[in-house]
């Protein structure tokens, strides 16, 4: 299956207009004076209806692709940089698991204490 590339013409009654040089001429000549071969309407350029065959190539911009970046070795700058960040924030995760486990131990070691006083003032 072809793509639809080159616009292939047709009147507002639908009579479609080949591909020769002479339909060519009348589609993008003058239109103010051009009547239609087939059903001698008048052919303007805002009655005209575009219809796509091969041909020569037209771009249509909904079809072009984004640009990639710029190079690989930026894309690698990045992903070390995500890395590095990510092993910066693992480290400062630990030592604030290891801060915590520390405060904890610390206040389960005055709560014995308090504890151990209390018995002592009570026997």
């Amino acid at each position: 299956m072809r793509s639809a590339t080159v616009p292939n013409p047709s009147c507002s009654s639908g009579n479609r207009f080949n591909d020769d040089a002479c339909d060519f001429e009348l589609v993008t000549s003058s239109f103010s004076s051009q009547e239609c071969p087939v059903c001698k309407g008048v052919v303007g350029e805002e009655k005209l209806v575009p219809l796509y065959g091969k041909g020569r190539s037209v771009t249509d911009p909904r079809t072009e692709i984004p640009p990639r970046p710029s190079d690989i070795h930026t894309l690698f700058a990045s992903l070390e940089q995500t890395r590095l960040s990510r092993e910066a924030t693992k480290q400062r995760y630990k030592e604030y698991i290891d801060q915590c486990i520390e405060e904890f131990c610390v206040a389960q070691e005055q709560r014995i204490a308090l504890l151990q006083e209390a018995q002592e003032r009570r026997f």
